[in-house]
């Protein structure tokens, strides 16, 4: 599938406006088959950021990563 998404994203939470800002960044212009292999929790644990979060944070990264997965459904 050669579907590309255009996202936007914002959060009242500083912290949350630059993770999605650097999430964005990552996956612009991939494709529906490129986003349905994207681990969005591999890509913050490989920058470093995972572990520097609250758990609250996570959850609504991993909410983040099923609505991306739901749309490539």
């Amino acid at each position: 599938n050669n579907r590309t998404f255009d996202f936007k994203a914002f959060s009242e939470a500083r912290i949350m406006n630059g993770l999605l800002f650097i999430l964005l960044d990552e996956i612009k212009g991939k494709t529906t088959d490129e986003l349905r292999g994207f681990d969005l929790s591999a890509f913050f644990s490989e920058l470093g950021i995972t572990q520097r979060l609250s758990e609250t944070r996570l959850n609504g990264l991993n909410q983040i990563s099923q609505q991306l997965k739901n749309l490539c459904i």
